[in-house]
């Protein structure tokens, strides 16, 4: 009978920290002896562009058709569209290279296309 009891009692206390996390926005446990947070963490839920919704961009390269992208170039300039677009403060970004010559970027949360169009994509942000 006591081995039923025990596990009852740790079934309850893992639905109750599992309670405490999912409607906790932030995760905060102090240390007992000198009061300084052991663990600080923000584990508010993050919907994505399917729940939230946002915008979508397809980017595809502006050279002459029988000019070879590599897979490299559009590597490097997914990574930069990347952290510019990481500028904007949109959380979770997904960029994707499809094909030889395109890019698909998702911006969660993003409503003013304008927004996405000045910061990531000109060449001349930063100048």
């Amino acid at each position: 009978m006591r081995n039923k009891n025990s596990w009852l009692v740790l079934i309850v206390l893992l639905v109750a920290f599992s309670l405490w996390v999912d409607l906790s926005k932030t995760l905060l446990v102090y240390n007992p002896f000198n009061d300084q947070p052991l663990i600080e963490r923000d584990v508010d839920t993050k919907l994505g562009l399917d729940l939230r919704g946002g915008l979508q961009a397809l980017l595809e390269a502006d050279v002459p058709a029988e000019t070879e992208v590599t897979a490299e170039d559009l590597l490097n300039a997914k990574n930069i569209l990347q952290n510019r677009a990481n500028a904007l403060g949109v959380s979770e970004v997904v960029m994707q290279t499809a094909g030889d010559r395109r890019i698909v970027a998702e911006f969660p949360g993003v409503t003013n296309p304008e927004e996405v169009v000045a910061a990531p994509f000109q060449a001349n942000r930063f100048a």
